[in-house]
Parts: C-alpha cells; sequence; structure tokens
C-alpha cells in the first residue's frame, strides 16, 4: 500500500504507511469532483491531516476540510455527496462540523468535514498542519508518537487518538497563538482548546471505543515521554 500509495484503511484499526506524494495528487481530484458537485456554496476546501503533512506516516485515509457560510448549508448538499459515494454522520459526536465518509468499512478512503469559514474548527485545523510542516523538529516527535501508538492499539482507533491528545493539544497551543496566526484565539476558544472534541487528533467519527478516564490517563503519560 505505501509502494503505490493507495488509499483505504478498515473502519476501526489503525495502520500507519509511509508518506506518499500521490496523497495530495488524490486530494486534488477529490477537490474537483467536490467543487463540481457542491458548486459556489463551499467556499473553500484544503486538505488536512497526517495525509497532508510531509513526512509525516499516516492512515492511508484522506482528511478533507470545507468551508461553508453556515452549516445549515451542508443539509442542500447530501443528496448530491451521496451520489459520489459520501455517507452522512452528522456531527459525529463533535460539535461546530458535518461530518461524512466515503468507501465502505472494509475500505474507508475518504473523512470529509465541512465547517463555517474561519471558525475554530476551520482555523485550528489548518493551523496544527501549518506548524508541523514548519516545524520538523515537531513532525519528527509526532510521528515517533504515531508509530509507538499504532504498535501498540492496532484494531483500537480510539485508544490511538486518545493517546496523541496530549501531545496534539500543546502543538495547537503553540501554532494558535503564534504571532504570525491572523486571528488570535478569544477566550472561549482557549476553553475549547483545552477539550479533547475540539483539537485536530479528535476529528474522526469512527476512532472507535472511548477509553475510560483511567486508561485515558496512562496514555497522556506515555504522550508526554513520546513527545520528550
Amino acid at each position: 500500500m505505501d509502494r503505490k500509495g493507495e488509499i483505504g484503511l478498515r473502519r476501526g484499526t489503525v495502520k500507519l504507511v509511509a508518506h506518499h506524494a500521490k496523497w495530495a495528487e488524490y486530494f486534488g481530484e477529490e477537490k474537483q469532483l467536490l467543487l463540481k458537485i457542491l458548486g459556489e456554496k463551499v467556499l473553500d476546501i484544503r486538505h488536512i491531516g497526517s495525509t497532508s503533512i510531509s513526512g509525516v506516516p499516516a492512515k492511508p485515509i484522506l482528511d478533507i476540510l470545507a468551508a461553508v457560510e453556515t452549516l445549515a448549508d451542508v443539509g442542500a448538499f447530501t443528496q448530491d455527496l451521496n451520489k459520489i459515494g459520501y455517507v452522512d454522520k452528522g456531527d459525529g459526536g463533535i460539535p461546530g462540523r458535518r461530518f461524512f465518509v466515503k468507501g465502505a468499512e472494509a475500505k474507508r478512503t475518504h473523512h470529509l468535514n465541512f465547517c463555517e469559514m474561519n471558525s475554530f474548527f476551520w482555523r485550528s485545523h489548518l493551523a496544527f498542519c501549518d506548524y508541523l510542516e514548519r516545524h520538523p523538529e515537531s513532525a519528527s516527535e509526532y510521528s515517533t508518537l504515531k508509530v509507538e501508538l499504532a504498535d501498540s492499539f492496532p484494531n483500537d482507533r480510539g485508544a490511538y487518538t486518545a493517546g496523541k491528545e496530549v501531545f496534539v493539544r500543546s502543538i495547537l497551543d503553540r501554532a494558535m497563538n503564534d504571532t504570525c496566526v491572523p486571528n488570535p484565539l478569544t477566550m472561549s476558544e482557549k476553553t475549547l482548546l483545552r477539550s479533547s472534541t475540539h483539537n485536530p487528533g479528535a476529528r474522526s467519527a469512527e476512532g472507535g471505543r472511548s477509553r475510560a478516564p483511567e486508561q485515558r490517563g496512562n496514555l497522556r503519560g506515555r504522550s508526554r515521554a513520546a513527545a520528550r
């Protein structure tokens, strides 16, 4: 899979492959398809997640972020998205977005997130990816942590995601408070930043069963050790 850059992974499982240049090509093709189907109400479409970050190993599923003026606009897209293979998952347990998936459960290929333009969801996801692109040392630390967690939890995506929370929030805190960021965090957004359901590492509605609080605590400790 990593040799050819193919995408697709069974729902709920974790398997990382080396970053591949073809992922950017696949995103470009899907972006053009979405723009053709959805028209002018989609304000922008971006490639997010680890498949968008150079050198970072990733689950071979494309994460896509699409901006709209208001989430109410997404209701008009549902049938058209269904025609090209996307299934509506509501907000996927994360307020402030609409979430769609593409591909059978045995081979999920795309995660499509709609959010309002310049919302916290929009800005935080772009800031996270941009920060890791600009800071290869942090991207390397993230890669090491991801590989460790993938080896530990190949069939538990919820545990894999929970194990990344501390590191992801630390990166996002630096990225969103960077003086280069045009729209600094508000107090309410800083509160959201501390929430595990409002960071890029928790974006997937298909992360599987959540960890119990004491298990999450153990994973956070492991995350800190891997990030050092």
